[in-house]
């Protein structure tokens, strides 16, 4: 028996679930390894030649499983409000990442991040360097929207805010067998006060909602790791509107939804299929 399940994984609208039980995933080696010996009225060759003269048995490609899974507070932000379709379909591609297609494996915006970085670093005087980041990107639908992001952060009012970077380190937390980190595009001193700021990089409008649950997220798993942080020293901009969303204080019922939807996906894990 496999199990069914209908609705979401959000626990508010998911459907129920039946027969759930473990598949465990084993890959038979015996027929790779084996080389059928040489008939008994062969020759008898010398080393070398044998070697020539054995049939090559081609060991198959095994695609890698990730063993636990892991999620981003922007990722974890955005599965919570996906329906189970797209939740168990992110799962699956995320256990077995060959299986999903392999379309630009480095992050799309690494250079636009870059390019970002390197404006706030050295203002107007960093803005040829910058262009020259981004048209060094070989792939023209790439390149493209980099730079689209690069001019829509420098014509922003953020560009201008004295913004110096800082060193930072990204905060893990564990839920059951799934680990949540935090992952800002940048940490910056304004003045005094320190900024964990996220981008929406993409071609469209940013969800609020999702743009509010990173935040709390980012900051609960801070406040688990020991960080004095408060929820305003949080930010997410748009650059597609250019709007702000700042931190608030975290709704309970975000990260019981967290909490919830972590032990369905530690309950599934297992059984997910390539």
């Amino acid at each position: 028996m496999g199990w069914t399940y209908s609705g979401s994984l959000d626990p508010s609208k998911r459907g129920e679930f039946y027969d759930h039980q473990v598949v465990s995933i084993r890959v038979e080696l015996d027929a790779w390894c084996c080389v059928q010996p040489e008939r008994a009225t062969a020759p008898v060759l010398p080393h070398a030649q044998l070697a020539r003269k054995l049939p090559v048995t081609a060991l198959p490609k095994l695609n890698p499983v990730v063993i636990k899974p892991r999620l981003s507070d922007r990722a974890a932000a955005k599965f919570i409000r996906l329906p189970a379709v797209e939740q168990m379909r992110i799962l699956r591609e995320q256990k077995f990442p060959k299986n999903a297609p392999q379309v630009f494996k480095t992050p799309y915006y690494q250079h636009g991040r870059s390019a970002i970085r390197e404006l706030i670093e050295r203002g107007e005087a960093g803005l040829a360097n910058a262009r020259a980041i981004v048209q060094a990107i070989g792939n023209p639908s790439r390149r493209m929207h980099s730079m689209r992001v690069l001019e829509q952060f420098w014509a922003s009012e953020h560009a201008s805010r004295g913004l110096k970077l800082v060193t930072w380190k990204r905060y893990l937390f564990e839920l059951g067998d799934v680990e949540l980190r935090t992952s800002p595009d940048l940490l910056a001193l304004q003045g005094d006060d320190l900024r964990f700021i996220y981008f929406n990089l993409n071609a469209e409008e940013q969800d609020p909602e999702v743009a509010r649950m990173t935040l709390e997220l980012a900051h609960w798993i801070m406040k688990e790791n020991d960080v004095d942080v408060r929820p305003e020293q949080l930010e997410f901009i748009d650059l597609f509107t250019g709007t702000l969303y700042r931190g608030k204080k975290p709704r309970q019922r975000t990260i019981e939804l967290m909490q919830e939807n972590a032990k369905l996906i530690e309950s599934f894990w297992p059984s997910i299929d390539p």
